[in-house]
């Protein structure tokens, strides 16, 4: 779902977005992006910190 907003947003002209969509988005692209830096320190290690 984000992906296919994100390429709405790159390739038509005008786009908006409900505020309380963005939200959530935001909220699960920061839990994405945890969860993928926790499973980088687990592979390689807390040198990355």
């Amino acid at each position: 779902m984000l992906f296919e907003n994100r390429q709405k947003g790159d390739y038509a002209d005008l786009i908006r977005f409900d505020p309380n969509e963005i939200c959530d988005w935001y909220e699960e692209a920061q839990e994405f992006v945890e969860t993928l830096g926790g499973i980088v320190k687990k592979e390689f290690g807390q040198a990355l910190d």
